[in-house]
């Protein structure tokens, strides 16, 4: 009888692993498809991102090619508005002329 409390410990803690050992393998399971449940969301996020960023990107080139369109419009814009006031002043000349010529006759 003096061996029986040296093996009760024993008995208990072989008794402890053998049902421990399931639930650490359903954890690790558990574990295993939270694991792959995340790395499927970061592989979400990550197509998202590249998704937008190539679309920033392209979206940049766009304004970049506008910018440059519209840099021209303001050149022929600005060569326009010269046109306009030489070609006004020329009217304006030649009003006065007329106006001096029917004063007078």
């Amino acid at each position: 009888m003096k061996n029986f409390p040296n093996f009760l410990p024993a008995l208990v803690s072989a008794a402890l692993l053998t049902t421990a050992l399931p639930a650490r393998a359903v954890d690790v399971e558990t574990q295993q498809y939270n694991v792959n449940a995340a790395q499927r969301g970061v592989d979400e996020a990550k197509a998202e991102l590249d998704e937008a960023s190539l679309r920033v990107k392209h979206q940049n080139q766009r304004i970049a090619q506008e910018q440059a369109v519209l840099k021209d419009l303001q050149k022929k814009q600005a060569a326009a508005k010269a046109n306009y006031d030489k070609a006004k002043a020329e009217l304006d000349a030649q009003q006065k002329a007329l106006d001096e010529a029917w004063k007078q006759k």
